[in-house]
């Protein structure tokens, strides 16, 4: 049980990171003009 307990917890961990990751570049890229790189990057994802 304790396990599982941990994993979840883990997956939790690394999908609250991903989110804030992709909320503070939309913010970054909405005050800046975005690049083609920054485009493929958000498509990618």
């Amino acid at each position: 049980m304790r396990n599982q307990e941990i994993r979840i917890g883990m997956t939790l961990m690394v999908l609250i990171v991903g989110v804030v990751t992709v909320m503070t570049r939309s913010v970054v890229e909405s005050t800046q003009t975005p690049t083609a790189d920054e485009l493929a990057e958000m498509t990618a994802i």
